[in-house]
């Protein structure tokens, strides 16, 4: 906390006019967002009464590294209690590409 407040008294005025701005945004969307998941687990729950099914398949399984839903992507590889999207496969995939590609730089 001592850093933050030295770090806080190197900002010039305006500066710390912008960060006060931005945690009120951020503040603001958290208390928004908790709002919203709030109501979205209710009219889960009174979804759930009338169809278990559909709400279901409107939850489908969730990515483990980005947490995106299923209907949200275009492909989900289950594993043993773990999934994975495609976009994520694509980033891992970009990841080892970079690090083959730097590993085959530095041999020369």
């Amino acid at each position: 906390m001592a850093d933050f407040a030295k770090q806080w008294e190197k900002l010039s005025e305006e500066n710390r006019l912008r960060v006060s701005k931005y945690v009120d945004k951020l503040l603001t969307l958290q208390r928004m967002e908790s709002r919203l998941n709030g109501q979205t687990n209710s009219a889960e729950y009174e979804l759930k009464k009338i169809d278990p099914e559909f709400v279901q398949d409107i939850k489908g399984a969730r990515c483990s590294f980005c947490g995106k839903r299923q209907y949200r992507v275009e492909r989900m590889i289950a594993g043993s209690n773990v999934y994975i999207c495609n976009e994520c496969v694509e980033l891992c995939d970009e990841v080892l590409q970079d690090a083959k590609n730097e590993e085959e730089g530095s041999g020369e």
